[in-house]
């Protein structure tokens, strides 16, 4: 992990803002996974009607500091699904709210 998010990164290099050192923090991991097929189990997924309801994104910059300080976000997800298990379909809804609040503390002396 570092002290600046890859959002922040990104952000900076759209913006044209310097990038600081970046400290590592310790280890970390990501990962991004990608299903081909049908997943195993007796639920799928048969039908989908998926839309955003609501986003938003709050960006902090600090002047004195020169970085961001937080970052807030949003997303609204809602709509009808239509899963199937064992050749039965069974009508769904779903509604989705993902918020996230990142705030880097200034460095300790």
């Amino acid at each position: 992990s570092q002290n600046l998010s890859e959002f922040a990164l990104h952000a900076r290099a759209i913006l044209g803002l310097p990038i600081p050192n970046i400290r590592d923090r310790g280890p970390a991991a990501s990962v991004a996974l990608l299903m081909e097929g049908d997943a195993p189990g007796p639920l799928k997924v048969k039908d989908s009607d998926l839309k955003p309801a609501k986003s938003s994104l709050e960006i902090f910059f600090d002047r004195k500091l020169g970085r961001f300080v937080e970052m807030k976000s949003l997303i609204q997800i809602k709509g009808d699904m239509t899963f199937e298990a064992n050749g039965m379909e069974l009508p769904g809804q779903l509604d989705l709210t993902m918020e996230s609040n990142i705030r880097e503390l200034p460095p300790e002396k």
